[in-house]
C-alpha cells in the first residue's frame, strides 16, 4: 500500500508526463500546420501557373481539321467518280 506522499509523487510524475506529451503534440501540430501551409502555397502557385498557360494556349481547332479532312475526302471521291 502506497503512502500519501508516494501517491502524490506518482500523480505529479503522471502530470509531468502529460505536460511533456502536450508540448510534443503541440510541436507536432505546428509542424503539420507548416506542411499544410507549404502545400497550400505550392497548390496556389501551380494553379496560377496553370491558369496563365491556359490563357496563353490557343483554343484547339480539332473540328476544323476534321472538316478539312472530310472535305478533302469528298472532293477526292467526286473527282474519282468522274
Amino acid at each position: 500500500m502506497l503512502t500519501l506522499n508516494e501517491k502524490i509523487a506518482e500523480l505529479e510524475d503522471k502530470i509531468e508526463n502529460q505536460n511533456d506529451q502536450i508540448v510534443f503534440l503541440q510541436l507536432e501540430n505546428s509542424i503539420d500546420q507548416k506542411k499544410y501551409l507549404k502545400l497550400q502555397e505550392n497548390y496556389n502557385i501551380l494553379e496560377t501557373q496553370y491558369e496563365a498557360e491556359k490563357a496563353i494556349k490557343p483554343k484547339s481547332k480539332w473540328w476544323e481539321y476534321v472538316l478539312i479532312g472530310l472535305a478533302s475526302f469528298a472532293t477526292g471521291f467526286m473527282v474519282g467518280s468522274f
